[in-house]
């Protein structure tokens, strides 16, 4: 587990900044395919912007042992609507990796975050 103090991020980074779980779409949750093609039904619980990107974080809908995921936010301004991507940087990936760790235990020590 990381040492979240010393990780730059800030309780109320967590909470739903994007206003994405009010939007009827995003509640209903999504099918994701891992790398081997298996589907998993999640479900945003939270949103966040780190160094000024926004993501979200999907778990299982259903208890699951799996860990969830963190998608990227994107906005498709033709369509005036938002979308979720893959992170495809590894260097990102990462990073996302230390976030989800750190929401993890913050969950853990405050249910509310």
């Amino acid at each position: 587990m990381s040492n979240h103090n010393n990780f730059p991020i800030e309780l109320g980074q967590f909470r739903d900044d994007l206003g994405l779980l009010e939007d009827e779409a995003f509640q209903k949750g999504f099918l994701i395919l891992d790398d081997q093609g298996n589907e998993h039904d999640m479900m945003i619980v939270k949103t966040f912007t780190y160094d000024q990107i926004p993501y979200a974080l999907l778990l299982h809908k259903e208890p699951s042992p799996l860990d969830g995921t963190i998608l990227r936010v994107e906005y498709d301004e033709e369509e005036d609507e938002f979308f979720l991507n893959h992170i495809t940087d590894d260097e990102e990936w990462q990073r996302m990796g230390q976030v989800y760790e750190v929401i993890i235990q913050l969950n853990k020590d405050n249910p509310t975050v």
